[in-house]
């Protein structure tokens, strides 16, 4: 019965990805894009949500090995009964896809929150996922079928982050990328602190290499938790979700350079 239900959701969600594929086919403006919340709400405040096809937790390394290694996409039905949060089950399913086969789009728009906090899991048969360590139920069985790889190594980045930009634009042409900084000014853990900062000067020291990529960051000062006045202990704790002044500093930034639907 439980696997039945894993077919079924399973298959809502590649329904679910028909349909967004096919209204970002059908949109004059189209935006392509690889970010978490704090994308999705600069993206809403931007009216650019509804024709944005997403990939939330491909890291680039994934996003690079699937082109080359089609075989290595995840299987949803086998992922869900291993979820801690059963929401993240259709971002399980747009790490099946491929990056680099759509229509071409207007702007890339991307974020760093999954270098910076997702984790790698391999099947003992060679396909893998991605997700926060949090999100998964770590028990024995699991355990026995995937083997956790962790985060991305940071001395992998910058070669993988140029091979990535190339790669954007050998297929999808000199287009902008926007690549925003999530900030860590909430999170007390150190480790995550300076990944934040590591990935700031990596993307940095190769923008200049890439014309139209724009790498953004934001103030500390500008920075609190939207759950500041929450009675809930775990959303005031959680250090990544943030005020209406961290999307619309964003959102301001990014319509000062002017990219228009044609």
């Amino acid at each position: 019965m439980n696997y039945m239900k894993s077919r079924l959701k399973a298959f809502k969600c590649v329904l679910g990805s028909y349909k967004r594929i096919g209204v970002y086919d059908l949109a004059r403006f189209r935006v392509l894009s690889r970010c978490a919340c704090m994308g999705h709400n600069i993206l809403e405040e931007l009216g650019w949500k509804r024709v944005t096809l997403n990939h939330q937790k491909s890291r680039v390394d994934h996003l690079l090995k699937l082109s080359e290694s089609p075989w290595i996409k995840p299987k949803p039905i086998f992922v869900e009964p291993y979820l801690n949060r059963k929401d993240i089950l259709p971002l399980i399913c747009q790490e099946r896809q491929n990056f680099w086969n759509y229509r071409r789009p207007d702007v890339v728009f991307m974020d760093s929150y999954s270098e910076l906090t997702d984790q790698l899991f391999v099947h003992r048969k060679g396909w893998q996922f991605l997700a926060n360590y949090t999100d998964i139920d770590h028990s024995n069985t699991f355990s026995q079928y995937f083997e956790s790889y962790g985060l991305l190594e940071l001395n992998e980045l910058k070669k993988l982050y140029s091979s990535f930009f190339s790669m954007l634009r050998k297929v999808y042409g000199n287009i902008p990328i926007i690549y925003l900084h999530f900030p860590t000014t909430l999170d007390k853990r150190t480790k995550f602190q300076d990944r934040g900062q590591t990935i700031v000067e990596i993307v940095d020291s190769i923008a200049h290499k890439f014309e139209k990529l724009y790498s953004m960051k934001i103030p500390d000062q500008i920075v609190n938790n939207s759950f500041k006045d929450c009675s809930k202990q775990t959303l005031k704790d959680f250090p990544y979700h943030f005020n209406k002044q961290v999307y619309s500093y964003f959102a301001e930034k990014i319509r000062s350079l002017g990219i228009r639907a044609k």
